[in-house]
């Protein structure tokens, strides 16, 4: 998971890439709410390119 937010940031260099993670990362969060709402599983995420962490793989 570190090498990954690693990469993240090593591509993150312009305001453009800023701009570009963050809407990302709400297009991810409104698809998560819409899979929620429409009582599918999160790991059917996977398939969308969204990667769900569990809390034990966070904090473990």
């Amino acid at each position: 998971m570190k090498n990954t937010a690693r990469q993240q940031k090593e591509q993150i260099k312009t305001k453009e890439d800023v701009k570009r993670f963050f809407l990302k990362m709400m297009e991810d969060k409104y698809t998560c709410i819409e899979y929620m709402r429409e009582g599918r599983p999160l790991s059917e995420l996977r398939s969308s390119g969204i990667r769900v962490a569990k809390i034990s793989e966070v904090l473990g």
